[in-house]
C-alpha cells in the first residue's frame, strides 16, 4: 500500500512548514541532488491525459529561487510573492530537458518556508492554456469527464477527485472557482461542483 503524505494545510508566505518532499537528480550543473517539495501523491494519468508515466507535481509555493525560475514559465512577481504555478512533473525513470528523475518514492519531509502563493487566475490567462483551448485538449475533456464530481473535504483539507491534489483555499481563479494546482479542475465555491473548462 502506498505511503499517506501528509501534505501542509492553510499555509502563508513566509512561514515554515514541514512538507513532503522527493530526492531528485537535478539538471543543473552546480547542483548534486535536490529535495524537491511535492503536492501530489505518485500517479499516472493515462486515460484523459494520456500521460502514462508516473509522477509527482512539485509544490511551487515551497521551491527554491533557482528550481522556480528554470522551471516555472510565464507570470511571477518575487516582490508580491504571487506567482502563477503551472505543471511541471518529476519523471521516475526518463530524463529530458521537461523532466528531472530520481531513483526512490520515498518521501522525505523538510521544513520548508513558504516563499509564495498560487496565483490560480493566471492558469487560464497564460501560455500553457492558451496552448490547451482546443476542442480535444485534456483540460477541457477532463472537466467534461469529471463533470458531475464534487470537491471532497477531508479533515479541513479539500481533495480533487481526480488524482487527490490538495487544493489550497486560496487558489481561486478570477470567477472565484478553487482550481487544482495539478490538473486545472475548477470547482464552484458554493456546491464544490467541477465547473467546465
Amino acid at each position: 500500500m502506498p505511503e499517506q503524505i501528509i501534505f501542509p494545510v492553510d499555509v502563508e508566505v513566509g512561514k515554515y512548514y514541514k512538507v513532503p518532499c522527493v530526492k531528485a537528480k537535478a539538471i543543473y550543473p552546480f547542483m548534486d541532488w535536490n529535495y524537491i517539495p511535492i503536492n501530489s501523491h505518485l500517479h499516472e494519468d493515462v486515460k484523459v491525459i494520456g500521460f502514462k508515466h508516473r509522477h509527482w507535481h512539485i509544490d511551487w509555493r515551497f521551491a527554491n529561487r533557482e528550481l522556480f525560475n528554470d522551471r516555472v514559465k510565464g507570470a511571477r512577481d518575487e516582490s508580491s510573492k504571487e506567482v502563477a504555478s503551472v505543471i511541471s512533473l518529476m519523471e521516475t525513470h526518463e530524463l529530458d530537458e521537461n523532466f528531472m528523475v530520481t531513483d526512490s518514492e520515498e518521501i522525505f519531509y523538510r521544513r520548508l518556508k513558504c516563499k509564495r502563493r498560487y496565483q490560480a487566475g493566471d492558469f487560464f490567462s497564460g501560455s500553457f492554456y492558451q496552448m490547451q483551448k482546443s476542442k480535444n485538449s485534456w483540460p477541457i475533456q477532463l472537466s467534461k469527464k469529471f463533470c458531475s464530481a464534487k470537491l471532497k473535504e477531508i479533515n479541513g483539507q479539500f481533495i480533487c477527485p481526480h488524482k487527490g491534489v490538495v487544493i489550497d483555499k486560496n487558489c481561486k481563479d478570477h470567477d472565484g472557482n478553487y482550481v487544482c494546482p495539478g490538473h486545472l479542475l475548477r470547482f464552484n465555491p458554493k456546491t464544490l461542483q467541477v465547473v467546465p473548462n
